[in-house]
């Protein structure tokens, strides 16, 4: 059974000798919380974001509001996880930088099915929202599909909280809270607690980097390589005109 955020956080204390520091491990368990959200793609943060294309909305460029908690969308092999439907049919999107999009033609009634987008986000995830913006602008208003990783909600007086955290590797959070703590009260074990490599076997390091190469449930799907999609062409812009779907 997963333990809970108090339970965490009393172990970690205990393992840095600092049974007294309680408060500032609850910090310290947020910080490597956010710390994985922050650089690595786990799917136990990962959301979806519904919302509709408006023709109204920038002449249909937007910007649309992105979540609050919004980080970066999900790229699965190359191939960013964002999308809209017309008629069932999916069509995907390919981000471009914001500069780019800046550069894009902004001709005041062109508007024709969107094939880039690029989003401008704020200084501090978390604390406002990001924009998301769409080029060309959109013609109608299609629904969209975006996943992407989310920054998590901090645990409110995690020393004292029976909420599991969502990360699911209990030991990689006991060792990084402790190293941490290590590093208020000049512990020598510090890098043996954080470490990286075969110096150090039970660095939360070691083993998250162990952790991560078996996260992502593949179903025995083979890799592949994707080429940049702006550089290489789209999914969609050179296929052949149908009676059913024409372009």
């Amino acid at each position: 059974m997963a333990l809970n955020a108090a339970q965490i956080v009393s172990l970690a204390a205990q393992d840095a000798k600092t049974p007294g520091m309680l408060v500032q491990a609850g910090q310290l368990l947020n910080a490597v919380l956010q710390d994985l959200c922050m650089n690595y793609d786990l799917d136990q943060a990962r959301k979806l974001f519904s919302f509709s294309f408006n023709s109204g909305t920038g002449n249909g460029s937007g910007p649309y509001t992105l979540p609050i908690d919004y980080l970066r969308t999900e790229v699965i092999d190359g191939k960013d996880n964002f999308f809209y439907l017309i008629n069932g049919v999916p069509y995907p999107l390919i981000q471009e930088t914001f500069a780019e999009y800046n550069w894009q033609v902004q001709t005041p009634g062109f508007q024709s099915y969107p094939y880039n987008y690029a989003t401008s986000l704020p200084e501090t995830p978390g604390q406002s929202s990001g924009q998301l913006y769409v080029w060309p602008p959109a013609s109608g208003s299609y629904p969209c599909s975006l996943w992407y990783y989310s920054l998590m909600p901090d645990i409110v007086t995690p020393e004292q909280s029976t909420a599991i955290p969502w990360f699911p590797n209990t030991q990689i959070l006991i060792r990084s809270v402790a190293g941490r703590l290590m590093g208020i009260s000049n512990d020598n074990r510090q890098a043996d607690y954080l470490g990286d490599g075969d110096n150090f076997p039970l660095g939360a390091g070691t083993l998250l980097n162990a952790y991560l190469k078996n996260a992502k449930d593949r179903e025995g799907a083979a890799k592949t390589v994707g080429l940049d999609r702006r550089r290489f062409g789209r999914a969609f812009d050179r296929l052949k005109n149908t009676k059913q779907i024409g372009w």
